[in-house]
């Protein structure tokens, strides 16, 4: 990477850092705010490059200035106009009046309002309260309002660690670090004649990502002239290319094993693909040349990158993509397949149809996945000679060579480093491979390149290519890139490492078992090419003049979702010091273990805080599945994935959970669990549910919470009686009604809380009767010893 493009790339990532200025009070242009923050700081005092990025990235000042003609303002300013686009209506630089402009109202004290205001049909005016990068924030309808101490506030920060910052490439992800836990939920204009759902991170990161590839598709020629005075017809053109990698067998490769320390890989299986995907994201980048900043999303296994459109880069992609594609055949077979493409856009589907632009490399990567091999490989691949030394892994029952221990390499370093990964000291570095055979607690990566887990120590001043760290971002020079993980863990009981499944189930309220939590996200595909068009009636609104489908709004998005999934919903199982273990969670699902009571709980917390953190503009479906300790994890994720695809496929809706019972043999009577989230009961309330509740208050729950008071004072808990019922009303085809009548009034002499009418009236409605059937079943596990 050259120093202009460095130059650049600072400079666009801090082109807009005036405004946090103006908004502490100061009535000037945040252009020239900006340009003369800067030119106190060491580092960018003599720098011009960056200066002038900062000082001229509007129209009317670049026309007006003497820069020369291939400054790089012009490109900072082409950039932030192309990200900004479908918010900005005119050149209107906030902090200075414009008479041309009469009406138009910066408030400095304007909230950020939330994206979700306006994805797939929505109309809100949810605002989010003034917070740095902490915990989780939620939007609201409260009238927030941004102070200028607010403002200073981040300034203060900025300006004391931009005082650490030198003007190289090994610093780019320290200013991308800084900018995302201070900017976050400030937005980006506060022109009240427009959306303010964009933050001014997600603006200026993708101006840096835009200005990049505006570089090297322009070379070294006079930008003036170039971009300019031609600007309507440059804007046209095919600038970019929008790349995405998918890859594929990512849950057979995660729970398709059965050993006997399946336990100790799992989470160590989910943190090496999301290492694996975000180390060959950053492999391309820097093969092209380009930073993070053009890394547009990554997360369960998938990826987006802006690329500028060049016969080097396209010739660099077609070279990475064998690469890839045959150490993903050397290492896993056909068991793990990456696939990537990519499509030609213009910066006018940047900021105005994004939307048809993820439709294409969406094609790409279909057609990619439905060819994932050539004639070649298939010959190949059934002709490798088998060696006397190898065997079947016992834990991925891949065949090669084995440890001792029946395991190959690859397994047996999943379980190496599974104490590793909950420590808070621990990076994850990115070495030279030194030999074929990985040393121990180290795992192979594509590009002759290894991983291990380090304490800091054994970092600092050693040679490595890069350094991650897991939810604890860092400052500093060519340091760790912070990556969030939904990591919650609970530590065992005997005081090492996390909780075993045997460890959940036994501490569990009644039965001794576990559940299984799996979910995600409905139709998210279709939230992103579509989710932004104007939808009248639920119905797409043809040639519709709205223009927020843009590369900045989509990336706002994915950001967002990607910080619920990724590290918020540590905070949720924390809060509440849940009983459980997060397997995996990113992108868009999560797979979550622990004790069966506590994941009921669990996951109607998740829906909750998804359902306020979204507004309820998207949807989770999710199964629960209720096993003991020793079941195979194998056989539990390809069960409890049935009860997830259940509740998806229940009706075109989805936005459901099941519970516990597999609905297929069952599927078209009310007797099935596929329940709407509303209905889903809560094991353990805060508090008692009363009058002032009870409306709100599931109708299973209810139920549970009537049987808990009739049988609260038999010594059996009602079991016989309960089990009785139970055999009679799941005999859906005829209800023994003289039979039923008969329990209810043998169990009423010993438990005269029983009210025979209610039950009575339970049996009558199919609805009723079926969940009464799911509340004697909770019942009952919670009462057996």
């Amino acid at each position: 990477m050259d120093e202009r493009l460095i130059n650049l790339i600072i400079g666009s990532l801090l082109h807009d850092l005036g405004k946090i200025i103006h908004r502490t009070g100061v009535m000037i242009s945040h252009s020239y705010l900006g340009w003369e923050f800067l030119s106190e700081i060491p580092a960018f005092k003599d720098n011009q490059d960056i200066k002038e990025c900062i000082k001229y990235h509007h129209g009317r000042e670049l026309t007006n200035s003497n820069v020369e003609d291939n400054s790089l303002a012009y490109i900072t300013y082409v950039a932030d106009n192309i990200s900004a686009a479908g918010d900005r209506r005119a050149d209107i630089i906030e902090g200075e009046e414009n008479p041309s402009s009469p009406g138009v109202l910066f408030d400095k004290t304007s909230p950020l309002e939330s994206v979700f205001n306006i994805l797939n049909g929505a109309k809100e005016k949810y605002t989010y309260p003034f917070r740095m990068l902490d915990k989780i924030n939620y939007p609201n309808k409260e009238h927030n309002i941004y102070s200028s101490a607010n403002y200073s506030e981040i300034l203060i920060k900025i300006k004391e660690h931009l005082k650490g910052i030198e003007v190289e490439e090994a610093y780019i992800n320290s200013i991308l670090h800084l900018l995302e836990a201070t900017t976050s939920f400030i937005p980006s204009s506060t022109n009240t004649k427009e959306l303010m759902d964009i933050s001014l991170f997600d603006h200026s990161k993708t101006t840096g990502a835009i200005a990049s590839c505006l570089y090297y598709y322009l070379g070294d020629i006079n930008y003036k002239e170039r971009i300019l005075k031609n600007e309507k017809l440059f804007k046209e053109e095919n600038v970019f290319l929008l790349y995405s990698a998918d890859i594929s067998g990512i849950q057979k490769f995660i729970y398709s094993i059965s050993g006997i320390r399946a336990l100790k890989s799992l989470r160590s299986r989910s943190l090496y693909l999301e290492i694996l995907m975000e180390n060959i994201m950053d492999q391309l980048l820097y093969r092209v040349g380009l930073s993070r900043a053009n890394l547009i999303y990554t997360g369960g296994g998938h990826g987006y990158i802006l690329l500028p459109n060049t016969d080097f880069v396209k010739e660099q992609l077609k070279n990475f993509d064998c690469e890839i594609k045959e150490w993903f055949l050397q290492h896993f077979d056909i068991s793990l397949y990456i696939a990537s493409g990519y499509t030609q856009c213009n910066s006018i589907e940047l900021s105005e149809n994004i939307g048809q632009v993820y439709e294409r490399v969406g094609r790409e990567l279909s057609i990619k996945k439905s060819q994932r091999y050539t004639s070649e490989d298939i010959i190949r691949l059934n002709s490798t000679p088998s060696h006397a030394e190898e065997r079947e892994c016992r834990e991925c029952k891949r065949t090669g060579p084995v440890s001792k221990e029946g395991t190959c390499d690859i397994c047996q370093n999943l379980i190496e480093i599974s104490s590793q990964i909950i420590k808070d000291d621990r990076y994850f570095v990115v070495e030279k491979s030194s030999k074929e055979s990985y040393p121990k607690a180290s795992l192979p990566l594509p590009f002759d390149q290894q991983l291990s887990i380090k304490p800091i120590g054994e970092i600092r001043g050693k040679d490595y290519i890069r350094v991650y760290s897991k939810n604890q971002p860092s400052m500093g020079y060519d340091f760790a890139t912070n990556l969030w993980v939904g990591d919650y863990f609970v530590v065992s009981s005997e005081g090492m490492g996390v909780k075993t499944f045997e460890e959940f189930a036994q501490e569990s309220t009644g039965i001794d078992r576990i559940a299984i939590l799996r979910a995600d996200v409905d139709n998210l595909g279709r939230a992103f090419t579509q989710g932004f068009k104007e939808q009248k009636d639920g119905k797409l609104v043809e040639n519709s003049q709205r223009k927020y489908e843009t590369l900045s709004r989509t990336a706002t998005l994915s950001r967002q979702l990607s910080m619920f999934f990724k590290y918020y919903i540590n905070s949720l199982l924390r809060n509440k010091k849940r009983n459980a273990l997060i397997v995996y969670s990113g992108g868009d699902d999560m797979f979550i273990v622990g004790s069966w009571d506590e994941i009921i709980d669990v996951a109607g917390d998740i829906k909750e805080a998804f359902k306020r953190y979204t507004q309820n503009t998207l949807t989770l479906s999710a199964g629960i599945g209720i096993y003991h300790h020793s079941f195979p994890i194998s056989r539990i994720a390809d069960e409890v994935g049935e009860l997830e695809q259940a509740a998806k496929l229940k009706d075109d809706r989805k936005n459901k959970v099941t519970l516990f019972r597999n609905p297929k043999s069952k599927a078209d009577t009310l007797d099935d669990w596929v329940l709407e989230w509303n209905q889903l009961p809560k094991i353990h309330r805060a508090e008692k549910v009363s009058n002032e509740n009870n409306k709100t208050t599931s109708a299973i729950e209810l139920k549970l919470d009537t049987l808990k008071n009739v049988f609260y004072r038999d010594a059996q808990k009602g079991k016989a009686f309960l089990y009785k019922m139970l055999e009679l009303i799941r005999d859906t085809d005829r209800i023994n009604i003289a039979r039923y009548a008969y329990l209810l009034k043998r169990a009423q002499k010993d438990n005269p809380n029983l009210n025979i009418a209610e039950f009575y009236k339970y049996i009558k409605n199919p609805e009723e009767r079926r969940e009464l059937e799911i509340a004697i079943t909770l019942y009952s596990y919670l009462t057996r010893n």
